[in-house]
């Protein structure tokens, strides 16, 4: 004897149920086989469903990842690049600096016709230049607060040479 389907006395949202109606109809079934077409259609929609979920799952984790990926790219890239131009850049500061550091010049304008005259140490002749000038400017001295302090300087130099040759006067 074949059992009955059991039955159960439940709610469904009034669209569910005519969805349920509109499959009863069309395919011309009673309501448990309507019921059992309904079934059947959302578990295959459901695998297709889980598949399209995976599917753009898988798209956001692509995309996230190669988001993540560029801002990582474009961070190192930046960061290289700052470090090798801050590296290149101070070398070269330093390197020129340096050079132009250790470069002696002297400017002085032309007896004649008044144009500055530039003698530096890269000249052949730096060195009989440089004697020229130590010799022409040896005479010369500081002005303002840096000229006394200077003057200062000197007549104490002046009061111990004087004081040491009077001891030695004084010992003969």
């Amino acid at each position: 004897m074949a059992s009955k389907p059991a039955e159960m006395d439940i709610h469904v949202r009034r669209s569910l149920f005519m969805a349920l109606l509109k499959i009863q109809y069309i395919q011309n079934l009673d309501f448990d086989d309507a019921c059992k077409w309904a079934a059947t259609l959302i578990d295959s929609k459901e695998k297709s469903y889980w598949k399209d979920v995976q599917t753009e799952a898988d798209r956001i984790l692509r995309s996230k990842y190669l988001t993540d990926l560029n801002k990582a790219r474009s961070t190192i890239e930046k960061k290289a690049y700052d470090e090798g131009y801050q590296k290149g850049y101070g070398e070269a500061y330093n390197i020129g600096y340096g050079k132009a550091m250790e470069i002696q010049r002297f400017r002085t304008p032309c007896a004649w016709c008044g144009k500055p005259m530039e003698f530096t140490s890269e000249q052949s002749n730096w060195a009989e230049v440089k004697q020229t000038l130590d010799k022409v400017f040896s005479n010369f001295t500081h002005v303002g607060i840096c000229a006394q302090k200077c003057l200062e300087r000197v007549n104490r130099l002046l009061a111990q040479k004087r004081a040491a040759q009077e001891s030695y006067s004084q010992e003969d």
